[in-house]
């Protein structure tokens, strides 16, 4: 089956889940209904390292693309020596985002962090909360 024809080419939608692994077995369940849906839609996973990398396999099957948040390498004393280097690597992984020319990013992790990431990543439309220019 083909996407519907309100659909005039493939999209691209960014699903956020920073959050336990149970959210995450979860969120594959959802985005396996949704791929069997929609076959043409590109899926990707952003998810926290510890909690995501045990599940790698699962989540290969349904996404095209995985990326980690891997939240102790980012700020590790030993590899960052101030803030603007863990700035510069969060930056490095939405630069490798931006390139997926993202239609729909979904947060469907509810916490500050993930807000902030929401809001980070290009997309045309969000769902889940984010923040906007005035950190609202």
């Amino acid at each position: 089956m083909s996407s519907p024809k309100f659909f005039k080419e493939p999209h691209t939608i960014c699903i956020i889940q920073i959050t336990r692994m149970g959210d995450i077995v979860q969120t594959i369940q959802a985005a396996e209904c949704l791929k069997r849906e929609y076959p043409d839609v590109k899926l990707i996973f952003i998810g926290r390292k510890t909690f995501a990398s045990p599940l790698e396999d699962q989540v290969k099957l349904i996404f095209s693309k995985i990326f980690y948040i891997d939240l102790l390498h980012l700020f590790d004393s030993n590899q960052v020596k101030c803030l603007d280097d863990a700035r510069g690597k969060l930056k490095g992984i939405i630069n490798l985002l931006e390139k997926e020319k993202i239609t729909v990013n979904i947060n469907l992790s509810f916490s500050n962090s993930s807000s902030y990431l929401n809001t980070l990543i290009p997309a045309k439309f969000k769902i889940g909360i984010y923040k906007n220019n005035f950190d609202q």
